[in-house]
């Protein structure tokens, strides 16, 4: 699965709470906010995240 945002889209200094994050849509989420530089908080069931 691929999530696009514009390419000049900088999270810089910002913190976004990811919850589902172990798998999925979730984890895809996590990796492209970090990726644009975003602190993440990531949340899940499944206790390996």
């Amino acid at each position: 699965m691929s999530i696009q945002t514009p390419s000049g889209c900088d999270l810089s200094g910002k913190v976004a709470v990811v919850t589902g994050a172990a798998r999925g849509i979730g984890r895809d989420t996590v990796n492209l906010l970090r990726a644009r530089g975003a602190r993440i908080v990531a949340s899940d069931l499944n206790p390996s995240v």
